[in-house]
């Protein structure tokens, strides 16, 4: 979840800031062998991937096309205001928007909080991956939270936030 403690979320830097945290995560080792295991194929590249849901979906999950195509707020919010993704599937908005609000023409006038998730394959019966998703959502555990939020919370002037929890999260309480 990536949040301004309240404040509306709508604007490029805060969708810049999630394409962020995405491709820390993607980046992580074992990432990639990870998404390859599952069955989901991504519908803008066909390849075998883990579905990711989140506003990134309106530029494909593809930080290079969001800053090719975006470059200020107002056409970032026209992008998000969209009902459907760029694949034609409908955006359903309480997945990755919290509370939010329209104005009469449907352009996104207010967004409190944005979510995103990565759906993992479930490897725990497959033999020799059964820590692979634990080692994954540790690892992502770690990126985030000690090192993307500790970095954002020490950047003076930002007041957007991340918060995060895995399978492993609970487990580890």
């Amino acid at each position: 979840m990536f949040h301004s403690n309240g404040k509306n979320v709508l604007g490029r830097d805060q969708v810049q800031r999630i394409f962020e945290a995405l491709d820390l995560i993607r980046g992580l080792p074992g990432y990639d062998e990870l998404c390859q295991k599952g069955n989901y194929r991504d519908p803008f590249t066909n390849e075998l991937t883990c579905e990711i849901t989140s506003p990134t979906k309106f530029w494909e999950h593809n930080a290079t096309l969001f800053n090719s195509k975006v470059t200020d707020d107002a056409a970032t919010i026209a992008m998000l205001s969209n009902m459907t993704y760029p694949d034609g599937t409908l955006v359903a908005e309480n997945e990755i928007f919290g509370t939010h609000k329209r104005f009469a023409n449907n352009t996104l006038e207010e967004a409190l909080l944005y979510m995103a998730s990565i759906e993992f394959p479930d490897l725990s019966d497959a033999d020799g991956f059964e820590n692979l998703n634990e080692d994954i959502e540790n690892d992502v555990l770690d990126a985030i939270l000690d090192g993307l939020r500790v970095d954002w919370q020490n950047e003076p002037g930002n007041d957007f936030e991340i918060e995060i929890d895995t399978w492993v999260s609970f487990e580890n309480e």
